[in-house]
């Protein structure tokens, strides 16, 4: 090698070394500014969407270290926004998540992630997106196609949808056997609960952040005791046969599996053995309703 090149080398090595020291200089200063601010006022709200393009351009060839820095930043922000949701704060943990994948589009955890991130935040149409960006770059990968049917059928109730995209993850090489027998749930009963509920017994057992394992935990909870509230059912159904009358109340059917809503079953009144959580917030729900039809004006009245 030359003189000359070597010496370029140096430089180009020099330079690079000193922007990143730069920018690790000034991204300490901002962080304190920006934990003092918090420690006063609480979480910042001004936050600017990141233009992907700008970004490449400025990286100097270091495109993956800017997305790994971005991601900090993502995960970071995401429990402030979790616990006060705005539209601009989910638009931008949305953005960064799209732009890191930009950066580096094959790094599997932006997509895993990020996809999760937006179902949470409850943007069900950008956890799509990022989950199917996810499967275009890693296309052999199951798990974007499955997360992709479970969202259809969890979030949409379409049903076909899910199979479709369920249908796809089976039949890659290395995905989970219980992945066909979900395909097979769907095709007979045209949605496979249990297949839903084992595909967030393995999302909550790869969580460790607090709050995505606390929404993911909600979601389990609830769909499985409409699982065991059709098990309950048909429990019921069978004391009817056997007996030739109804209950009159839930001791009756006997022992029960727990609440997973961390409540007791009670007989409803209007004849449906459920949790007594779930009744309460159905209760809620019924006087909520009543009391916007009371204060409707009388004009928009709909009867």
């Amino acid at each position: 090698m030359s003189a000359s090149v070597q010496t370029r080398a140096r430089i180009r090595a020099v330079v690079l070394w000193g922007v990143l020291g730069l920018g690790l200089v000034l991204a300490h200063r901002s962080h304190r500014v920006a934990d003092e601010a918090r420690f006063r006022h609480g979480a910042s709200t001004d936050r600017v969407a990141p233009h992907a393009p700008s970004l490449r351009a400025a990286s100097l060839g270091q495109p993956t270290l800017v997305a790994d820095l971005m991601w900090v930043r993502t995960v970071l922000a995401f429990a402030d926004i979790h616990d006060a949701p705005t539209p601009e704060g989910v638009e931008w943990v949305g953005a960064m998540v799209d732009t890191v994948c930009i950066l580096d589009d094959e790094w599997r955890t932006a997509y895993f992630y990020g996809g999760s991130f937006m179902r949470v935040l409850g943007d069900i149409d950008h956890s799509d997106a990022i989950f199917e960006a996810g499967h275009k770059a890693r296309p052999a990968d199951p798990f974007f196609p499955f997360s992709l049917g479970m969202n259809a059928y969890l979030y949409r109730h379409d049903t076909e949808g899910a199979l479709r995209w369920i249908s796809t993850a089976a039949d890659l090489p290395g995905a989970p056997s219980w992945y066909r027998s979900a395909v097979a749930g769907f095709i007979k009963e045209g949605g496979d609960r249990r297949a839903a509920l084992h595909y967030l017994e393995e999302q909550l057992r790869s969580e460790t952040r607090p709050r995505m394992r606390e929404a993911l935990d909600a979601k389990y909870k609830s769909l499985l005791h409409e699982e065991l509230e059709d098990q309950v059912a048909a429990h019921r159904q069978k004391f009817r046969d056997t007996f030739g009358r109804d209950i009159q109340h839930v001791r009756e059917l006997g022992t029960l599996p727990d609440d997973p809503l961390g409540g007791t079953w009670v007989l409803a009144p209007d004849g449906q053995v459920r949790s007594s959580v779930r009744e309460a917030q159905l209760a809620r729900g019924a006087v909520k309703d009543e009391r916007g039809m009371i204060l409707l004006p009388v004009g928009r009245r709909p009867f």
